[in-house]
């Protein structure tokens, strides 16, 4: 006879606590579902918090590499313009250092924008300065870089300035 009283008290026992945890998941669902609107507009804050800041970060290292292309721009150009009139020898080394500032600039995603004469103008990444008269390169194509310049991902930090054909003395 003890087992059968021990054997309904188990029974009691178990139908109470199934009982229990169904009220409670009751209420936990019913406090999930009054304040889900919550925190879905929590997360979704969140986000747009994270976005936000992804894109000053971004922005902030953007003005910061076009601040060091601005200062070191004009340096470059004193090279570029002493390679031109160096002899042999010293143009060697002075090539040899426009190299070393170019990969180093290569590392930080900074490239040369140095279009060659026949080249196609992009006016995001090309300055025309100046049209001239070519019996060799169509009409509209860079006729010779006067400056490089430099960008960095999609953002030109400062655009080539090139002498573009006027294509006179060529069937356009």
């Amino acid at each position: 006879m003890g087992w059968i009283f021990s054997g309904i008290v188990i029974l009691i026992s178990a139908i109470a606590f199934l009982w229990y945890r169904h009220r409670v998941q009751g209420e936990l669902d019913r406090i999930i579902s009054s304040h889900g609107s919550v925190v879905a507009r929590l997360k979704k804050d969140e986000t747009s918090r994270l976005d936000r800041l992804t894109r000053e970060s971004d922005s902030q290292k953007g003005d910061k590499v076009y601040a060091l292309v601005e200062a070191l721009a004009s340096p470059l150009d004193a090279l570029d313009e002493a390679i031109q009139f160096a002899d042999s020898e010293m143009e060697e080394g002075l090539v040899g250092l426009r190299k070393s500032f170019d990969q180093a600039f290569g590392r930080q995603n900074i490239e040369r924008v140095e279009p060659e004469a026949g080249d196609t103008f992009f006016p995001e990444l090309h300055e025309a300065i100046s049209a001239e008269v070519s019996d060799e390169i169509a009409k509209g194509k860079i006729v010779k870089c006067l400056r490089s310049g430099w960008k960095s991902d999609d953002r030109t930090l400062r655009p080539a300035l090139v002498s573009v054909s006027s294509g006179t003395g060529l069937t356009d």
